[in-house]
């Protein structure tokens, strides 16, 4: 559902002549288009490698599979089969926050830096989506996949030196042991809603603005 060339022109011409009016207080209009121009390179960046293309059939594709699986989640909240873009909107705030809190606690055992500097971004992102880019948006997911790849590594070799301070339970304590059971456990169950927290990072970035910027189309 990516803009065509046709509608950004649209939308190019549109902003200008709000613009218009205001052109003695906003300057000369060098810049103002710059989020459409980048809508622009992406769409040709995508039709003229087959890199892009063959990313551009993996989206679509993904998208294809992620929405119906949305209808039917939303239906069951009280969204309508027109209503995905609401949905997601909706639903991205939701997984941010449950993503933020679970990264909170995994802190018991290690300072988890990476997730919550994810979670900062995402919440500023999600707060203020006006002024975001769609390709800033998009630099979000792959930070998701980052530390995702990360926590694997690191929930690896954790949990092999707490098995191995099984033992030392008497002289460390009971309590020490539990805060770091109970936080390697929510690492794991961070780790397993990461790809979930990932699919639907990438589906909002691949409609960015139909679904975070409706108002704009």
């Amino acid at each position: 559902m990516h803009l065509n060339k046709e509608q950004i022109e649209n939308l190019k011409k549109h902003l200008r002549d709000l613009r218009a009016p205001f052109k003695e207080i906003l300057g000369e209009d060098e810049g103002y288009s710059t989020e459409i121009d980048e809508e622009l390179a992406y769409l040709d960046q995508m039709r003229n490698s087959e890199v892009g293309e063959n990313i551009a059939k993996a989206e679509a594709k993904f998208a294809e599979q992620a929405d119906p699986v949305a209808t039917m989640v939303g239906n069951m909240f009280g969204y309508e089969e027109g209503q995905l873009a609401p949905f997601y909107s909706k639903c991205i705030m939701i997984v941010a926050f449950i993503y933020g809190v679970l990264s909170v606690f995994s802190c018991f055992a290690r300072p988890d830096f990476l997730n919550l500097t994810i979670c900062t971004v995402a919440v500023h992102q999600l707060a203020s989506v006006k002024s975001i880019r769609k390709s800033t948006f998009r630099n979000l997911v792959l930070g998701i996949f980052v530390s995702f790849l990360y926590d694997i590594v690191w929930l690896f070799f954790e949990w092999e030196e707490f098995e191995q301070d099984k033992g030392e339970i008497e002289s460390e304590g009971k309590v020490e042991m539990g805060m770091k059971r109970f936080s390697l456990y929510v690492s794991v169950f961070s780790l397993l809603f990461r790809p979930v927290v990932m699919g639907l990072f990438w589906r909002v970035s691949i409609d960015f603005k139909a679904i975070m910027k409706p108002e704009l189309l």
